[in-house]
């Protein structure tokens, strides 16, 4: 089953344990400019895009499952919705003011769709725009003794989603590779963050 199908599967079962918008996704959404335009990449059931539409912000959402875009449809009316991935955004060169990328960019099974996602991301966003983007860290307790950082971790017990688990320092090397100035990177819980900030109008292809 492909990533996009066991999302469409799993929907309603997300939406119900998807509900708490991060704390540090908050705080970088409530500090975007009025009538901005915001993409959330990879929106799920739109907890995060919801903070979006609420701020008179011109919000899209983009999402490779049919079932978690309906979702997001009935909660938030203002959002534009698409289908779409992260590895091919449909909008044009400079065209958005800020991105957030929440726990998505870990699902992507290469290193070298990886690398084409950020490229994305720098491609779109305007000059001076920020984004920000969170991945899964390697350093868990549960993944102690896993020697990959590549794995798959079961959803309920029976649907297996595709990881690569990032080393420390491995995000921020790879949007410093991509172009970005960092302006921000923590680690908080089990995630890796990193604020970063488009400084040229080119970008790598």
């Amino acid at each position: 089953m492909n990533p996009e199908n066991i999302y469409d599967t799993i929907a309603e079962h997300f939406d119900r344990t998807r509900y708490k918008p991060w704390d540090k996704c908050r705080e970088f959404i409530n500090k975007i400019p009025e009538n901005s335009i915001a993409l959330d990449i990879g929106c799920g059931n739109g907890r995060h895009l919801k903070l979006l539409a609420e701020r008179n912000l011109t919000a899209i959402g983009i999402d490779t499952s049919v079932e978690l875009l309906k979702i997001c449809k009935k909660k938030i009316k203002s959002a534009f919705l698409i289908k779409a991935d992260a590895v091919n955004l449909p909008f044009k060169n400079s065209s958005v003011d800020n991105i957030i990328y929440i726990a998505v960019l870990h699902h992507l099974p290469t290193e070298k769709d990886r690398a084409k996602s950020l490229n994305e991301i720098r491609r779109v966003l305007k000059k001076r725009g920020t984004a920000l983007i969170t991945v899964w860290a390697k350093e868990q307790e549960r993944f102690e003794n896993e020697k990959s950082q590549d794995v798959h971790v079961t959803w309920n017990k029976k649907y297996k989603r595709f990881y690569h688990l990032f080393r420390k320092g491995e995000l921020e090397k790879s949007v410093k590779n991509t172009g970005f100035k960092i302006l921000q990177s923590f680690r908080e819980g089990d995630n890796y963050y990193v604020k970063i900030k488009k400084t040229s109008d080119d970008y790598n292809k």
